[in-house]
């Protein structure tokens, strides 16, 4: 037997197959309820199961390992992986080394840190991260997470599909960069500035070029400083710029490895990662995130990048997020790679949420509406966890279609019935394509920006300080993402999104409209795409304004030359109206 992927779908013995899966964490249930779980699995219609396993679990102190429940029947991973087996289904494993997860840990045996507390992140006052997360490349925590997969390997791959198992996908970590995204801190560790450095060599090339462009006088890249306060000048935001792309880089250096560690252990089925981005159920920021993981999405088709959709309450103020969140990571992979959504909420993890069975239904028929082929609902079984093990308490997830004693709730029910209607038509649902006349542009630059506009927390960026009349984070939230696409979505246009910089120009004129949303800046090369393109007879619609910088905030006014537009000057009313197509008065 054999599982693969192509550029939409999944492929199980070469014929379609639709991923319909449900996460369920041995580890956090009695190894006597097991059976029950996966049996009520079976018969809501799932063709798979989903787990982490965790390292700190398994690993239960140094050098001690259990994956037989010799010291905790719940350890017992060859037994739930034989369970699964017997029952005819299918399995996803999600080995880290971090599986966040809510564990304490995060899955990292905790005397890693504490034994070797030089692997620590730090942040830009050169403090620890109070969590504990080990810097991802350094060498200490490579050489215990090679260690562990010397021990979880053999056995994910004596399960694989192509041996007779039940293992159909690996995930390569979980979230790697979601930490430093929720905290807004780069990672200091100074490994980590040492793999900067590299970066900045090969970004520059000279030390000439990076001075000219810094103002500054180093000798060697090695000097070179990362931003470590608010940008208060263009070469500050330079700073900025490039401690975002190395980043990127860094996700990218931290999963090829892990990677290339699967390979030298025979792991042959399809390898992942996946792309967090919701806050507060909204997904304005999923789009950060994907930037996060855009190099990442370079390794396409080796590593393929699934979505998270946590919608928390379904409701008209979300409806269009799972669409855009599923574009642009077709998008960042050059419009390949299958919908994987790796953990759709289905309950809740927050204590203050209380989620509804027919609005998370809804919410799911969107998805598959909107083009996934493949579905992991997280939690489909509640948790408890082990002892101190739970970091917001001792129950992991609420209101699941199983509660711990597998007893169900309502949204089981409306899980069976979709499985059903996805049995009966998996074939036509994965073939089916979104015909759009409208494209939408998605440019990376204008979200790169985890540090300089973090998630949860102020600014660190002045618009006066920089001549700057729009901010990013307005122009993608409210322009971009809660205007032009959530307009084409009530109004039901359906649109596609195009990778501004990636997307070819052929690609672009097969829309009959091309909406774009811009700042102030953007680089050269995608300005002369665009006026290439409307040269080329395609038809473009940018607003609020045309870019006159470039990514160093130079002046560039390419496509105010090329279209032989002149700049007035920028006037703001107390309440601005304009006249737009056939719509009158838009504010």
């Amino acid at each position: 037997m054999n599982f693969k992927i192509t550029d939409k779908a999944f492929k199980l013995n070469n014929k379609d197959f639709f991923v319909y899966c449900g996460e369920i964490h041995y580890f956090r249930l009695p190894k006597r309820d097991w059976e029950k779980h996966i049996i009520k699995a079976k018969e809501a219609n799932l063709n798979c199961i989903a787990s982490y396993i965790p390292w700190s679990w398994h690993e239960y102190k140094e050098g001690k390992f259990d994956f037989k429940g010799k010291t905790n029947a719940s350890r017992d991973l060859y037994g739930f992986l034989k369970l699964i087996k017997e029952h005819d289904l299918y399995f996803i494993a999600r080995p880290g080394p971090y599986i966040l997860g809510e564990f304490t840990d995060q899955g990292v045996p905790g005397w890693l840190v504490d034994k070797y507390p030089e692997v620590i992140q730090r942040d830009s006052k050169d403090k620890p991260i109070s969590s504990k997360v080990a810097s991802l490349m350094h060498p200490v925590f490579l050489k215990y997470a090679e260690k562990w997969y010397d021990k979880v390997m053999p056995i994910i791959r004596e399960g694989q599909i192509t041996k007779g198992g039940s293992i159909i996908m690996v995930q390569a970590c979980n979230e790697a960069g979601v930490g430093i995204w929720i905290g807004g801190e780069g990672d200091y560790n100074p490994v980590a500035l040492d793999y900067f450095h590299q970066h900045l060599k090969e970004e520059y090339k000279d030390i000439k070029r990076l001075n000219s462009i810094y103002v500054s006088k180093y000798d060697n890249f090695s000097q070179v400083e990362p931003p470590r306060l608010p940008a208060q000048s263009r070469q500050d935001l330079i700073r900025y710029y490039d401690w975002h792309k190395f980043h990127r880089r860094y996700y990218y250096f931290y999963i090829k490895f892990l990677y290339q560690l699967m390979c030298k252990r025979k792991i042959t089925v399809p390898v992942f990662h996946n792309i967090p981005g919701w806050i507060f159920g909204k997904a304005n920021d999923y789009p950060v995130c994907a930037t996060m993981y855009s190099e990442v999405a370079k390794l396409y088709p080796k590593v393929f990048l699934g979505v998270d959709h946590i919608p928390e309450n379904p409701s008209f103020r979300n409806f269009h997020d799972d669409l855009i969140a599923n574009q642009i990571s077709r998008a960042i992979q050059g419009g390949k790679a299958p919908l994987m959504v790796v953990e759709l909420q289905a309950g809740t993890r927050e204590h203050c949420v209380r989620t509804y069975a027919n609005e998370l239904d809804l919410f799911y028929k969107a998805c598959l509406a909107d083009g996934i082929t493949g579905m992991n609902f997280y939690m489909f079984s509640q948790g408890i966890n082990p002892k101190r093990r739970g970091s917001i308490g001792p129950v992991f997830y609420w209101q699941t279609p199983l509660n711990a004693k597998a007893e169900e709730d309502p949204l089981y029910y409306k899980i069976k019935d979709l499985g059903q209607f996805i049995k009966e038509n998996a074939e036509k649902l994965i073939n089916t394509e979104i015909k759009s006349e409208v494209a939408v542009g998605f440019y990376q630059p204008y979200y790169q920006t985890e540090f300089l506009i973090p998630a949860l927390g102020p600014s660190k960026m002045d618009l006066k300080s920089f001549s700057l009349k729009y901010e990013p984070k307005f122009l993608r939230d409210k322009i971009l993402f809660d205007g032009i696409l959530k307009i084409l979505r009530i109004l039901g246009f359906t649109h596609n999104i195009l990778d501004l910089q990636l997307a070819k120009i052929e690609e672009m004129l097969k829309f009959k409209q091309l909406w774009v949303a811009s700042c102030d800046f953007m680089d050269k090369d995608t300005q002369k795409k665009l006026v290439d393109f409307v040269k080329s007879g395609g038809s473009l619609v940018i607003m609020p304004t045309l870019p006159d910088k470039d990514l160093y905030f130079l002046d560039n006014k390419y496509m105010y030359e090329e279209f032989k537009i002149k700049k007035k000057k920028t006037v703001y009313p107390g309440c601005p109206k304009i006249d737009i197509l056939k719509v009158k008065d838009l504010h």
